[in-house]
């Protein structure tokens, strides 16, 4: 899966790297103008709501 060029305000830049939780990216925050990362999980997590949980929580851990 190849990300959209921009999604809201974050413009991509530039793949970081791939884990079994998703491929992750360098993108671009324009309302910020800072370097954020973003990480998209594989489809088949909208499939399933425990993978979906566990990468939400995972989320919440990083942000803090």
């Amino acid at each position: 899966m190849s990300p959209p060029s921009t999604i809201g305000h974050y413009r991509i830049i530039s793949k970081l790297g791939e884990s079994g939780m998703g491929a992750v990216y360098r993108a671009t925050d324009s309302k910020l103008n800072r370097d954020v990362a973003i990480k998209f999980p594989p489809p088949a997590f909208a499939e399933d709501a425990a993978r979906m949980q566990r990468f939400e929580r995972e989320a919440h851990r990083t942000s803090e």
